[in-house]
C-alpha cells in the first residue's frame, strides 16, 4: 500500500495547517477554557470532516483527519477541536436512535461541538463517574447508557467544569455504566478512530517540541558557542528526529489501513500498535526537549512544558499506551 500523500491531500494538509495556526492564537499561560471559532471551521468545511456528505458533511477519510490532527497538536490548538471534529462522529455511529444520530451529525456540521466522555483514567468506555474529553461550551455529550452511548445536554447529568487548558474540561456524574462497548464491532472501530487520532495529535507535538529544541540549539551559547554543536545536543535532537518521522509512519499507515479494510480486529490491531509507539515516543520528544532547553526548559515561559502535558493526555486517553501494547498482544493472529 502506497502511504504517500496525494496532491489533493498536500493542499488539505496546508489548509489544515492555516486553519490550526488561526484557532491556537490564544495566550501561552491562559488556562481559562479558550473561545473557538467553530465559525470558521464550519466555513470551511473541517467541521463536517468526517461526516459523510449525505448528512451534510465534507465525506473525508481517516488519511484527512490524521492530517488535521497533526496539524491540530502542531500549534496545541484546544483540545475541544479534535474531540469534535475528529473523535465525536465515529462515537455518534453508537447510539442507538437512528432520529438522535442524524439531529447530532446535523448539529456537529452546524457547529456545534460534540464531546465524548471517557473514564476518570481517560480510558474508554466510560462509567458512572469520568470526563467530557475536549468539552466546551454549549458541547453535546454523549454518555453511556443501556444500550451504548446516548446524547445529553448539562442538565442530564451533574457536570463540574475544571481548568486545564482545555484538554478535558469536565467532570461528569452520570447514573449508568456503559456495557462493554469495546465487544462490539463499532465499539472496536470507534476506539481504533480514536487511537489513530491520539497518534496523529502525538506526532504534531512531537514535531513543535523538535523544533523548538533545534532552534534554541541554533541561539543559545555557552562557552562561546551555539550549544548546538555539541555532540550531545546533536545525538539528542537525532533520536527526536528517529522517533518523530517513525511516529508519523505508524499514525499514517494505521490511519491508510483502518480506512480501507474491512477487518475491524485487524485494523484496530494497527492502530492500538500506533497509538502504542507514539503515546511513548512522543513523551520522550516533548522531555528530550525541556533537556536540550536546560534550566529554562522546566519554567512557565516555555512552550515545552504545553506539548509535554498534552501528549500525557493523549498518551493516556481512549486506550492507554499500555493497555494498546495488551490489546495487540491478545488480538495476534498467532495466539
Amino acid at each position: 500500500m502506497d502511504f504517500r500523500l496525494t496532491e489533493e491531500q498536500r493542499e488539505f494538509e496546508a489548509l489544515a495547517q492555516r486553519v490550526a495556526e488561526d484557532l491556537a492564537r490564544r495566550g501561552v499561560d491562559d488556562s481559562s477554557l479558550p473561545e473557538v471559532n467553530w465559525s470558521l471551521l464550519v466555513k470551511t468545511g473541517l467541521m463536517g470532516l468526517l461526516v459523510a456528505e449525505e448528512d451534510g458533511g465534507s465525506g473525508g477519510g481517516m488519511v484527512e483527519a490524521a492530517i488535521f490532527a497533526e496539524q491540530l497538536g502542531r500549534f496545541a490548538a484546544p483540545a475541544a477541536i479534535a474531540g469534535s471534529i475528529l473523535i465525536a462522529p465515529a462515537a455518534i455511529d453508537l447510539v442507538e436512535s437512528a432520529a438522535q444520530r442524524q439531529q447530532l451529525r446535523g448539529e456537529l456540521v452546524s457547529g456545534r461541538p460534540v464531546s465524548v466522555v471517557v473514564g476518570e483514567d481517560l480510558s474508554w468506555p466510560p462509567g458512572p463517574d469520568g470526563f467530557a474529553w475536549g468539552w466546551h461550551r454549549d458541547a453535546a455529550m454523549l454518555v453511556p447508557d443501556a444500550s451504548g452511548l446516548a446524547p445529553i445536554n448539562e442538565g442530564g447529568a451533574d457536570v463540574r467544569p475544571t481548568e486545564d487548558l482545555g484538554l478535558f474540561v469536565a467532570h461528569i456524574t452520570t447514573k449508568v455504566a456503559a456495557p462493554n462497548l469495546l465487544e462490539s464491532e463499532g465499539g472496536q472501530r470507534f476506539i481504533a478512530v480514536a487511537n489513530v487520532i491520539m497518534s496523529s495529535l502525538l506526532v504534531g507535538y512531537m514535531r513543535t517540541a523538535l523544533e523548538l529544541a533545534v532552534e534554541h540549539a541554533k541561539q543559545r551559547e555557552q562557552f562561546g558557542v551555539k550549544i548546538g554543536t555539541f555532540q550531545a545536543i546533536k545525538h539528542i535532537c537525532a533520536d527526536m528526529l528517529v522517533d518523530l518521522e517513525s511516529s508519523r509512519s505508524a499514525a499514517y499507515g494505521a490511519a491508510a489501513i483502518v480506512a480501507n479494510t474491512s477487518d475491524v480486529i485487524g485494523a484496530s490491531r494497527t492502530a492500538a500498535t500506533a497509538k502504542a509507539w507514539c503515546g511513548d515516543a512522543g513523551i520522550r520528544v516533548c522531555e528530550n526537549s525541556i533537556q536540550v532547553h536546560g534550566g529554562m526548559g522546566f519554567t512557565w515561559e516555555c512552550p515545552v512544558h504545553r506539548f509535554l502535558r498534552a501528549a500525557l493526555v493523549a498518551r493516556s486517553s481512549f486506550m492507554s499506551s499500555d493497555l494498546a501494547v495488551d490489546f495487540v498482544a491478545r488480538s495476534a493472529p498467532w495466539i
